[in-house]
């Protein structure tokens, strides 16, 4: 964030959610730009965010256009009379030929790329998808401008956990490498506090319940 962007940020709070479980999450799966819905599981663990944050004055709340976030932001975002507003720039990193598959079905149609990714985090591309470098360089930009135009105010971002460990990590100055040292459950939220001029990271993957 540029240094008049950081002044204009002053005091926003950010409330960044992941969204809920989602119906294929018997197993680890790389759903990416795949528009899986929300698990019955997933409604509740999101109802219960919704409810943690009733009392907070929540000004705007925004969401990756898939329909896993963006339902998980309209039910956090009923109590306070606001629509989602969503953006394709937050949807979670695309896995390219992989989407939808199991991480079984990956090392049996593609041998050996689980292995490359783990040893590859920042550089690894699937065919046809997205590297970290290049989710961060789509991002960033929407985050800080979300960010900027909300001077004093508390907004709700609702994405996936990708997108937030960019954003967590670029808060924090960790390179792409270190994405996976940031854990981010389901339902879980994180909050940002901008203050003239710096950013600080006051939770991370905060169950709902916990709130402060």
């Amino acid at each position: 964030m540029t240094t008049a962007n950081m002044k204009t940020a002053s005091r926003c709070r950010v409330y960044l959610i992941r969204h809920g479980e989602v119906l294929n999450a018997r197993e680890p799966c790389f759903n990416g730009h795949y528009d899986i819905a929300l698990s019955p599981l997933g409604i509740d663990q999101v109802q219960k965010v919704s409810e943690a944050l009733e009392g907070k004055p929540v000004s705007k709340v925004y969401s990756s256009d898939l329909q896993r976030a963006y339902e998980s932001a309209r039910i956090v975002g009923k109590p306070h009379g606001q629509e989602p507003v969503a953006f394709p720039e937050l949807r979670e990193i695309c896995m390219g030929l992989w989407e939808g598959l199991t991480a079984r079905e990956v090392d049996r149609q593609y041998p050996g790329e689980l292995e490359r990714r783990l040893k590859d985090v920042e550089t690894f591309c699937a065919e046809g998808g997205e590297t970290f470098a290049q989710l961060q360089d789509r991002v960033i930009p929407k985050f800080q401008e979300i960010v900027g135009n909300h001077p004093g105010d508390s907004v709700v971002v609702v994405a996936h956990g990708g997108v937030n460990r960019v954003i967590l990590s670029h808060v924090l100055g960790l390179p792409p490498r270190h994405i996976f040292r940031i854990q981010q459950d389901y339902a879980t939220v994180n909050i940002i506090q901008y203050r003239d001029g710096d950013s600080v990271v006051e939770l991370m993957n905060g169950l709902p319940d916990r709130l402060p």
